[in-house]
């Protein structure tokens, strides 16, 4: 699982700081795989990529590289989602009411 070890932003995951999170929803695919998983228990990189592909008439393969090398990494350690890489699941994770506040806003945004 894809877990905070201390090289990008310290105990984010533990207390969603205000910094991680707002990094972490400053990117359009990262919010949109966001709200796919409002809607959805999980998911796997590749359907958050064909999904994201869809309505950004983007590359899926391309983008799941993206996906699993930088933006899910980068939206676990800010607290948003749990990564799973060996079982290759996503899920939203439970979040403070600050990080559902910073997620409602980059949504309405969107």
């Amino acid at each position: 699982m894809a877990k905070n070890d201390g090289a990008t932003g310290g105990d984010a995951p533990a207390d969603q700081s205000s910094d991680a999170l707002h990094w972490a929803l400053t990117d359009r695919q990262r919010v949109a795989a966001i709200a796919f998983l409002q809607n959805h228990d999980t998911a796997t990189p590749s359907e958050l990529a064909d999904r994201i592909a869809r309505q950004r008439d983007g590359d899926p393969k391309s983008l799941e590289l993206s996906l699993t090398r930088h933006h899910l990494p980068v939206m676990a350690d800010a607290g948003l989602v749990e990564y799973d890489e060996a079982d290759e699941s996503v899920t939203l994770a439970e979040l403070s009411p600050d990080a559902r506040e910073h997620v409602e806003r980059a949504l309405d945004e969107q």
